[in-house]
This record gives structure tokens, sequence and C-alpha cells, in this order.
């Protein structure tokens, strides 16, 4: 007579080569170690690409899916998340992938088979996939890599991050999830097994809690960083250096970043080349040596992105040195028919401005910012600076500059942006901070910047009874042509309550700035900045 078989030993009842299906308990498991090796992955990935310069899955995904939004849902994610959407968008893309991860660890746990020899060739089966799939899906769609169409960069620079990401992954998941029957909680003889799996399932705390802290840290480190103005002395009532007004240049490390970029690039000035090109007689290629050796202009300029909001602080002034682009152009020698300039970055970032902005006089290459040599984030080796025209045109990291005979639409520009991207005037209050309290019968000083490209600035007007009358401001000196004015303005409120006070500029042409409010998208923000103050009646508090 045959032994009596258990009914819950699946190796007896069904062969011991079958692999049983697992139980809900295993598929939970899988998919747990599969969306945590994905978030250890993501980890990884982010931090490889900034630290050798590569690429970053979540960085393409991104840019097509900002390619291919509507032009209205991109308009209102951007008014009402500002400075916190690109930190959003990246966790939102780590969360996709966990969930991906999660998917894969489902299914792994249902084919893997037992034995150590199967954990190593799951590991690497896994890990060749996950390549595969970054290479196949994620690489071209920054037409880089071993499959895209251009392969003349550093292929494997491109690749270390998803060989990286993709052997952590399949590591993880071969390692730590499950085999098909495989106790997970056993008594007696599988208590040594299921100690071993609770050991290795406890383990992954520390690697998915590390990952977790640094795309945490990395998300908030992508915010869009703006002025602080220092705490300067209390009013003094005429030196527009009073507590809460920006200094008249804005230090290097309170100028404010925007980048499309999840990882800026890093680059090289040994390494580093400017070739022009395109439509020219002569084609140059130049080293940082040789943009160092040009006599130099120096000159002060303030830059404001497309983006900034009615009374955002994504606008900043320094000083520059470099020269100006014609002089590249004319050295080169433009051929007939040229109508752009296109302009290209290290980060693969394409911009161009009209033939008639590279010829004028204050259109400048600059290798210096403050005095300094430029910064990582501030466009080292050279950058160019446009007066007159917003930021995302004032490109960063360039490496060329050609001439074409055709109108370039850059990255913004197939994003649904200007292209014309002419700063419009604006004018803000950088004190007091709305919704503060201020005592009756006492003086406040108003103060803050105005600013309206090459065209300069005229005239400040404030009104302290919410645009029913309007009293000029007093202004600074003229820093720069080029640069915004500071302004300031004594008010005496005679009776408690609520207030609302506006700020309004003429520009140097005479043209007064628009009224109508307009959101940034696509040619820049209208509107007058409009605070509201509450007046309090200090002696009701005795």
């Amino acid at each position: 007579m045959a032994p009596s078989q258990a009914p819950n030993d699946p190796y007896l009842s069904h062969g011991a080569t079958t692999q049983p299906a697992p139980d809900r308990g295993r598929w939970w498991a899988g998919a747990s170690v599969g969306a945590v090796a994905a978030l250890v992955a993501s980890g990884v990935m982010l931090w490889a690409g900034r630290r050798w310069d590569g690429v970053v899955v979540t960085q393409l995904i991104s840019e097509r899916l900002t390619e291919l939004l509507p032009l209205a849902v991109f308009r209102r994610a951007l008014d009402a998340l500002e400075s916190d959407a690109k930190p959003l968008l990246l966790v939102g893309l780590i969360l996709a992938q966990v969930l991906v991860g999660a998917v894969v660890g489902l299914l792994y746990v249902g084919f893997a088979r037992r034995g150590l020899r199967a954990r190593f060739v799951g590991a690497a089966s896994l890990a060749a996939l996950a390549w595969l799939i970054l290479s196949l899906v994620a690489a071209p769609l920054g037409d880089i890599g071993l499959f895209a169409r251009d392969v003349s960069g550093d292929v494997w620079r491109t690749q270390l991050p998803f060989l990286l990401g993709a052997l952590v992954f399949g590591c993880i998941l071969a390692a730590v999830a499950p085999w098909p029957g495989e106790p997970l909680r056993q008594a007696g003889a599988d208590v040594q097994l299921s100690r071993r799996r609770f050991a290795a399932f406890a383990g992954l705390a520390l690697p998915a809690l590390a990952a977790g802290l640094y795309i945490g840290r990395y998300a908030r480190h992508l915010r869009v960083k703006s002025p602080t103005p220092a705490m300067l002395p209390a009013a003094s009532g005429g030196d527009f250096q009073f507590a809460g007004m920006p200094p008249r240049i804005t230090p290097t490390e309170q100028f404010y970043v925007v980048s499309k970029n999840f990882v800026d690039p890093t680059v090289d000035g040994t390494q580093w080349q400017l070739e022009i090109g395109g439509l020219v007689r002569t084609p140059l290629t130049l080293s940082y040596t040789d943009i160092w050796t040009r006599p130099a202009v120096t000159f002060t300029s303030t830059l404001e992105c497309i983006s900034n909001p009615i009374g955002g602080d994504y606008i900043s002034t320094a000083v520059w040195s470099g020269f100006p682009l014609r002089s590249l152009l004319d050295e080169a020698g433009l051929q007939d028919g040229v109508v752009d300039i296109e302009l290209r970055a290290a980060d693969g970032y394409v911009e161009s401005i009209p033939l008639s902005e590279a010829l004028a006089a204050d259109t400048m290459l600059v290798h210096t910012m403050n005095g300094q040599p430029l910064d990582d984030s501030h466009g080292f080796p050279a950058r160019l600076i446009v007066p007159g025209i917003f930021g995302m045109k004032n490109v960063k990291w360039l490496t060329g500059i050609y001439a074409v005979n055709h109108d370039v639409q850059g990255y913004w520009q197939e994003r649904g942006w200007s292209d014309v991207a002419t700063v419009v005037t604006m004018s803000k209050f950088t004190t007091p901070q709305a919704r503060t309290r201020h005592p009756v019968n006492q003086t406040i000083m108003l103060g803050g910047v105005a600013f309206a490209g090459d065209r300069g600035i005229r005239l400040v007007e404030v009104s302290t009874d919410d645009g029913a009358t309007w009293q000029r401001a007093e202004l600074d000196e003229v820093i720069s042509p080029l640069s915004w004015r500071l302004w300031q303005s004594a008010f005496t409120p005679l009776q408690p309550g609520d207030l609302f006070v506006q700020v309004r500029a003429t520009d140097g042409e005479g043209a007064l700035q628009i009224d109508k409010h307009r959101p940034t998208l696509p040619d820049g923000a209208t509107g007058y900045h409009r605070i509201r103050l509450t007046i309090v009646d200090a002696r009701a508090n005795d």
C-alpha cells in the first residue's frame, strides 16, 4: 500500500519537478520585493546620472511627457504647482517605475525556479531584461544610446546608469523574492528557512530607506531656486537698502536657477569645445582657453524666467564678462540667407535667436559672473546673455552656435512657449510681505523692483487704495540700461482695516505695464502685483 501523502505537500502531490502555483501571500511578497527593487534601482540610476553626468530615465520620459501634454493641461499644472512642478513630476515618474517593478515582481514569482543556480540565472535574466527595456524604450526617447539614431556621443556614459540600475533591480528581485513552494511562515523544520527569508525581507528596509531619502532630498533640490533677500537694516528712508529690499546686484548663490533637467550637466573645461558652424564660410572651434583670451567686456544685466509669475522671484541681476557674439559670427563669415542662430547646449537643449538679435552689440557670450568664472548651475564654461529676451533663450552650457536658413523651434517652443520671448514690463513688491499687520499712523516703507528688459524703466507708481489713485514712487539710480531698477515709497495708513496696494511701471519707451492678468504660458505673465495689508489700532491691544 502506498504511503499516505500530506495534502499540503505540493511536491508529493504534484511531482518533484512540477512548480506549484504561488499562493496569495507569495504574490504579494513578489510584488513588494519588485517595488522595493525598482525604488532602489531608481535611486541608483539618479545617483549615477548625477555622479557621471549620465542619462536619467525619468528625464527622458518627462521630456516626452511635457511635449505630448495638451497646452491647456501644461498651463494649469504650471500655474498650480509653480516651483513644485518638477519635483512632483520626478516623484510621480519614480512611483510609476515602482509600480512597474511591482508588476514584474508579481510575474517573477510565477516563473521562478528553486535552487541557488536558478537565483543566479534569474538575476542575470532580470538585469538583462531591465537593461533592454531601458535601452530599447527609454533611451531612444532622447535619441541616445546603443539603439538610437545618434550614437556619436559617449555611449558608455549614457548606458552606465542603465546598467547599474538594471543590475540592482535584477539582483534584489532574484535574491529576495520567494521561490514557488517556499514557506513564508512555517513551524518546525522550516523555521531556519523562514528566519532567513524574514532576514532577507528585513534587509531590504535599509536600501529602500536610503533610496527614498535620496530621491526625496533630490526632489527638494529640483525646486526652482530664487533669491532670498538678506535681512537688511531697518528702513532708512532713502537708500533703497532697507529690510526686505534686494541688493542691486544679486549674489551668485542667491541668483535664481531654472533648468529643464533632473540632472544638470557637469562640463569638463579642459575637454570642452565650442563649435561655430552652419551657413558660415569658415567654421570655428574654440577651447575654454580661447574664449578667455579674447578681449572681454564687463556689463550688468538682469535675467528673468518666462515662467516668473506676478510677484515672483525668478528674476536676478548680475555683473557679467564676455565678448559680443557678433565677433564670432563675423570671424566665421555668415553666408547669405541666414535667418536664425541655433544654439545647442551640453544637456541636449536647443534654442535659437533671430539673426538681428545675434548681431546686436549687447548680445554677449559670457564666461564670468560677478567676478568669478561661471559655476555649473549658471552655465559653465560659457553661456549667452541676450538682453530683452526671457531667460530660456540665454542658453547655458553652450557647445554649438549654428547659422541656419530657417526658423528653429527649440525645446520650449515645441512645448508651446513663445518663440519671440520678449520680456514684458513687470514690477513687484519685495516689501512688505502680503497679509502682514501694521500699526495705524506709522509709516510703512513700500519697495521692490521693476524691469522691462532692454527698454529700461522710466516710472514706477504705487496705489494704496486698490487702484483708485496712483502716486509716483522714488526710483533708484540706473545701474545699467539692461538691468532692473529698485523703487521705494513711504506710506502712512490713517485708519485700521484691510487695504490693498498695487504697483505698476512704465518702460523707457513710455509704454505702461499691461494691467490685464494672463498666465505665464506662452508669452510671460502680465498684470499688476497686488497685495493685502492689515492695519491695526495698536491701542486696541493695550
